[in-house]
């Protein structure tokens, strides 16, 4: 029952409790952190080695369209950048994006008339 001073304190209240390290303690002692993202794709396969291929294919068709026109050069890039884009390639999502990130640092020499 409320008293003159307000409702009586909840026992448990549910807030966690911290053990001054700046990690939440749980039931049973501190609850450890999150690290960060392993460094290996979804197949096991380090990114950087996994897109060593798409890097080549990237390679590849951008030398052969150099000396084309820019509009077909500009055809080239969009269905580069429609192949090599993360959304795109689900089997190696980190791998596609580290081809689609170097693809997109050529794009203004790639694309300048």
């Amino acid at each position: 029952a409320a008293g003159p001073s307000g409702p009586a304190p909840k026992k448990g209240g549910g807030q966690t409790k911290s053990n001054g390290s700046g990690a939440a303690a749980g039931p049973s002692g501190p609850v450890p952190k999150k690290e960060g993202r392993e460094t290996k794709s979804a197949g096991g396969q380090d990114p950087s080695k996994a897109a060593e291929p798409l890097f080549a294919d990237m390679k590849q068709k951008i030398d052969a369209a150099r000396r084309e026109s820019l509009d077909a050069r500009k055809k080239v890039f969009k269905e580069l950048q429609r192949h090599l884009h993360p959304d795109k390639n689900l089997q190696n999502p980190e791998a596609a994006k580290l081809a689609f990130q170097a693809l997109m640092e050529l794009r203004g020499p790639f694309l300048s008339p």
